[in-house]
């Protein structure tokens, strides 16, 4: 095969590989109304395949890319589920470390700047709440 056919064919491999990226971003957990089952997010099925399933299990940098940028969301990631997040955090290693620790030091900087009469509803947040489980993981 000549250069320029596999330059093409490699060009359309990227051009899938950021499709199915836009697709991984923009799907979320929901319920489907014919049937009333619920449709997971290919993120939580990797997080919970990590801990019960583990043979079957391969690291896939989108998933934990989509865990990590959406861990305090409490609609994406249930409390079960994020249990088993803490876990996996707890074998994170490198710059994916590195980043995690360090966004979670600055949401812990923003909510020690939070105004004095807004203290006591961010300490009550579960937000606030995983931020203190995710740092003391990490740390």
């Amino acid at each position: 095969m000549s250069k320029n056919r596999k330059g093409k064919k490699n060009k359309r491999k990227n051009k899938n590989s950021k499709q199915q990226i836009k697709q991984d971003q923009s799907s979320t957990e929901v319920s489907d109304d014919q049937s009333g089952a619920e449709v997971i997010h290919p993120a939580i099925d990797y997080l919970r395949k990590w801990k019960h399933d583990r043979s079957n299990w391969s690291f896939k940098k989108i998933r934990q890319v989509w865990l990590l940028k959406n861990m305090m969301d409490t609609d994406k990631i249930n409390q079960n589920d994020f249990k088993i997040l803490l876990k996996y955090l707890q074998g994170l290693k490198g710059s994916a470390r590195d980043t995690t620790l360090k966004l979670a030091k600055e949401k812990m900087d923003e909510a020690d700047s939070t105004d004095s009469s807004k203290v006591q509803e961010v300490i009550e947040s579960p937000q606030y709440k995983r931020l203190l489980e995710v740092l003391r993981i990490l740390t």
